[in-house]
């Protein structure tokens, strides 16, 4: 403001101290950086409870697998509606159950008749023996010791044979081709 004093000229400056705008910058940082962790905070919970909902189809599919047991099997999953990427999960999982169920049957029809194969021979072998225990001719005695040779011969080869199968199951069976004219 300028003025005219006494026939002199007077000027007068009116200013604001400039540390009012540093002290002002403060507490603007101060609630920005509590703002920016008020809302880093809500979308941690946020994410958390998404993803909890997300993942419950995969925990609901886990407890009924950790469920299963030699004895109690597996039943089918629930699959979830939709199309996506949990959805096919749990068809593959089914289709997985479905297969180790039919191998597990396959399993144990085949030690079932393994079982029975093996008791045959065994039988026949119990029962040459207790003719062998009663008088017999020497000739008779051949007869039978013959006969039960036969039959333990056949019940090694079934043994053989189970070994050979259990130790393809244990390691993968290594395959060689040969081309073969089948007109020769």
């Amino acid at each position: 403001l300028a003025t005219t004093i006494g026939g002199q000229r007077r000027v007068v400056l009116v200013a604001v101290p400039t540390d009012l705008g540093a002290s002002a910058i403060g507490p603007t940082v101060t609630f920005g950086v509590l703002g920016l962790i008020g809302i880093i905070l809500i979308l941690a919970t946020v994410t958390t409870i998404a993803v909890g909902q997300a993942l419950r189809p995969v925990e609901r599919m886990r407890r009924q697998i950790e469920g299963a047991s030699v004895w109690r099997p597996v039943p089918v999953l629930e699959v979830p509606a939709g199309r996506d990427e949990l959805t096919v999960l749990a068809q593959t999982l089914n289709g997985l159950l479905e297969r180790l169920r039919r191998t597990d049957a396959s399993r144990r029809a085949f030690v079932a008749d393994a079982g029975h194969e093996l008791r045959s021979p065994l039988a026949t072998i119990r029962i040459l023996v207790d003719r062998l225990a009663k008088e017999r001719t020497p000739e008779e005695r051949r007869i039978v010791a013959n006969r039960a040779r036969a039959e333990v011969e056949r019940l090694a080869l079934l043994v053989d044979d189970l070994l050979t199968l259990a130790s393809a199951d244990q390691q993968e069976p290594s395959l060689s081709t040969v081309e073969v004219d089948l007109d020769d």
